[in-house]
């Protein structure tokens, strides 16, 4: 079989291929158009494409490429089929030889059949529309409704708040939408590669977006995710810390701020934000002490 390939220089402007969903798919096919045999054929397990053409990185998944090859199925770029019998499947670029000439003494005959309405089916459905590939592939398609979405939502509009001056709060909303998909991915792959729980990532976002140091250095997911582990350490340390505070002494000082507004003002945010938590000033009083102490020190506790 011949081992050099061509590709046409009028590819690009091929309008099958400006019209597929992405980069990722252009490439998957430029790719495929190399690895073919000398008939334009070749096996098409998602499996082994995911490992032979994309590292089996994990950002792609077997159901991605698999997604892929049907797009491209559908646009006519290649037959994508499977043998009814043994259920391998195979693929055929249909105009790959218009921009190949195999020399007669290197053409090696291909052992893959031919695409047969009797012996295969077409493979032209995936479990979902091909326009709707999971996010990992495509950073403009995250699900908006995707937990990395959702945090990476939480972090801009901490970063927002912490940043009155910066650019990103002039964004239009196409922009920050954009933004946004970007933000997610590095999120989703300490959820999906990572493995990190998603309860850890919330408290690593809050400790970032709070600690004088780290807010002013930390201005992305990405670096979110590249220090996630020291990050996570010190989220944890400071958590840590706040459960050696003498909790019952803080409690003192709540009862002696009821019905005194001065001392109220005096009391720091965190035991504040523990009283509302609680139902707010008229509900201390209205159980015994020693049980308004016990719910207290239970939410101080907890964060």
């Amino acid at each position: 079989m011949a081992t050099k390939r061509m590709i046409s220089s009028t590819l690009p402007n091929s309008k099958k291929l400006r019209r597929l969903s992405s980069d990722t798919v252009r490439f998957l096919f430029c790719m495929l158009c190399v690895r073919c045999d000398d008939d334009a054929k070749m096996d098409a397990d998602p499996v082994d494409i995911r490992a032979d053409l994309f590292g089996g990185r994990d950002e792609i998944q077997k159901q991605d490429v698999e997604y892929m090859l049907i797009e491209l199925g559908k646009t006519g770029l290649i037959i994508y089929y499977e043998d009814k019998n043994t259920k391998n499947r195979m693929l055929l670029i249909p105009k790959w030889k218009s921009f190949n000439n195999i020399q007669k003494d290197r053409y090696k005959p291909s052992e893959i059949p031919d695409p047969n309405d009797d012996l295969h089916d077409m493979l032209t459905e995936c479990i979902q529309p091909v326009n709707k590939v999971l996010h990992r592939i495509d950073k403009e398609r995250i699900d908006k409704n995707s937990t990395s979405y959702v945090l990476a939502e939480k972090f801009l509009k901490g970063f927002l708040k912490n940043n009155p001056e910066s650019k990103k709060n002039q964004l239009s909303e196409k922009q920050k939408d954009e933004l946004l998909s970007k933000w997610s991915v590095p999120i989703d792959q300490l959820l999906r590669i990572d493995k990190q729980k998603e309860e850890d990532i919330r408290s690593v976002i809050n400790y970032v977006l709070n600690d004088s140091f780290e807010k002013a250095i930390v201005l992305s997911t990405d670096k979110i995710r590249k220090r996630f582990e020291s990050l996570l350490a010190k989220t944890k340390y400071v958590s840590l810390e706040k459960k050696k505070i003498n909790f019952d002494a803080e409690w003192k000082k709540v009862e002696q701020a009821i019905g005194n507004p001065e001392l109220k003002s005096k009391l720091n945010p965190e035991i504040t934000s523990t009283i509302l938590k609680m139902g707010g000033w008229s509900e201390i009083g209205r159980l015994d002490a020693k049980t308004m102490q016990q719910k207290y020190i239970t939410l101080r506790k907890s964060g």
